[in-house]
């Protein structure tokens, strides 16, 4: 795949803070694979994703919000945004290293507005009534950032992933989509 140009948010985590990340054993759960497994390397990913205004209108309040869902498969948490992510907060980049988005806009539309219903539910059913959720695009795609700490060689390597703008630890359901991405 060529290098294609690229909307980026801007990461919170650097590099260095990455590999700082990868290599402490503050993490319990992960401390085996520092042990027997050493960092090898780490490489910068870029997810697609499509911003949308959020209209939720709950019998009489409305509330507006902006939220990305992921383009690539559709199974990583939602990004909320206080506003659409501005000029000052993106980057624009030359990178091999994103997948293609795979979901269209009507399948985008329905997993964001199920995530959406899920997340409201838990807060109350009887608050449901009337509900309804808009949903608009503002960005088609803005890849987000995240790092991957590659670990391990050939039978025992392995990988985890930083959300390089949240700065928290991807789980194994993204673990698996980039495996298979990078199998390709």
């Amino acid at each position: 795949m060529p290098a294609q140009t690229v909307q980026v948010l801007k990461p919170h985590v650097s590099r260095d803070e990455a590999v700082s990340a990868f290599n402490s054993h503050g993490l319990r759960r992960w401390s085996w694979i520092h042990d027997f497994h050493p960092l090898r390397s780490v490489a910068e990913l870029y997810i697609p994703f499509c911003v949308y205004r959020v209209s939720i209108r709950r019998g009489n309040t409305f509330d507006t919000r902006w939220m990305g869902l992921d383009l690539a498969f559709g199974g990583l948490d939602p990004f909320s945004f206080d506003s659409v992510p501005g000029d000052a907060e993106i980057d624009l980049i030359s990178t091999k290293n994103h997948p293609p988005p795979v979901l269209d806009d009507a399948a985008a539309r329905r997993i964001l507005t199920t995530k959406i219903q899920r997340v409201l539910f838990q807060s109350g059913f009887f608050r449901m009534k009337n509900l309804g959720i808009e949903l608009e695009p503002t960005i088609q795609q803005l890849h987000m950032p995240y790092w991957i700490g590659f670990f391990g060689a050939k039978e025992n390597a392995s990988i985890q992933i930083l959300d390089a703008t949240r700065r928290v630890m991807e789980g194994n359901k993204f673990r698996r989509f980039i495996y298979e991405w990078l199998s390709r």
